[in-house]
């Protein structure tokens, strides 16, 4: 059977609008619910992540210099330049 909205009746139409608001709102609860897990998670990842970098010590400036430098050297040399 094919139903028509145009040929609904007024308690027909009723009894639509009923379910159609009860499907609505299940749904936006659902979309909020899900929503706050997920900024949740979002959250606690953000959160593991700077803790994390929290005890991660500080990096030595002039050793990374000097190992850019060495770096630098071994590529021109494989390269064939002059350093």
């Amino acid at each position: 059977m094919k139903i028509s909205v145009p040929d609904l009746t007024p308690e027909q139409w009723a009894v639509a609008i009923v379910f159609y608001d009860c499907g609505y709102k299940h749904g936006l609860h659902a979309g909020v619910r899900r929503e706050r897990a997920e900024t949740t998670e979002l959250m606690r990842n953000a959160v593991r992540i700077v803790h994390a970098l929290a005890e991660v010590p500080p990096r030595d400036a002039e050793e990374d210099q000097r190992q850019a430098e060495k770096r630098a050297a071994f590529w021109a040399a494989r390269r064939g330049e002059v350093a």
